[in-house]
């Protein structure tokens, strides 16, 4: 296994929230180049214990030496904290902390036209109040699917209106970023370089890093 190191990453990402030009850089109005605080190994021992699943080992370095969640594509990195209710990810997208351990499987698209074959017709119920009821468990069912198809993923950054990147945790392919563009009737999907591979956290992060740079330059240089 490669071992992964972030050097310089938090010093990159320091430059450029201190150029006037960040402002320029899509989603800064997010996380404006803030990256909180690293999780110390024994909090990450602990939210490993209470997930039941080990963390891809880039976004792992990620935590210990980067950041908890902040600067990133998007909005964002998602933060991950200790509550009342044990670890969750805070943000806008969900995360269930509970489910990371069961392998990320997305659903072929059929089992959603299957249950939207299922919506109810008030003409198929006997009074308006049964079929309310029908009705609120349909729609039900489809935010349970909605989750169920990501268990297994963390919503790592909320990319806006709706859409999400997904880290991978669980399955076969760990630690690889999905696009999560549902919200406009997209099924999920792998980022993938121009030849074609699968995209990791590293990557991801990194390619953000380098766009957000030459991004700022150019502005300053205008």
């Amino acid at each position: 296994m490669t071992e992964v190191s972030w050097l310089g990453v938090r010093e990159r990402v320091a430059a450029i929230a201190s150029a006037e030009a960040s402002q320029k850089v899509f989603g800064t109005s997010g996380h404006r180049f803030v990256l909180h605080p690293v999780l110390a190994a024994a909090e990450l021992v602990d939210l490993e214990q209470v997930i039941g699943a080990r963390l891809p080992e880039e976004y792992r370095a990620f935590l210990l030496e980067v950041g908890n969640g902040g600067a990133g594509p998007g909005y964002g990195i998602e933060r991950v904290e200790r509550t009342t209710d044990g670890w969750q990810w805070t943000g806008h997208g969900v995360t269930t902390a509970a489910k990371l351990g069961v392998p990320f499987q997305p659903f072929d698209q059929q089992v959603y036209a299957e249950h939207d074959a299922k919506r109810p017709v008030e003409s198929d119920f006997p009074d308006h109040g049964s079929f309310m009821e029908a009705s609120r468990a349909w729609v039900q069912r489809f935010d349970d699917l909605h989750d169920e198809e990501t268990f297994g993923a963390i919503a790592l950054s909320h990319q806006g209106c709706g859409y999400y990147w997904l880290l991978v945790v669980s399955g076969p392919e760990p630690g690889t970023v999905w696009d999560d563009s549902r919200a406009a009737d997209m099924p999920l999907s792998p980022l993938t370089d121009p030849a074609g591979q699968r995209l990791t956290f590293e990557r991801w992060y990194l390619d953000w890093l380098t766009r957000a740079e030459a991004a700022v330059a150019s502005a300053d240089g205008a």
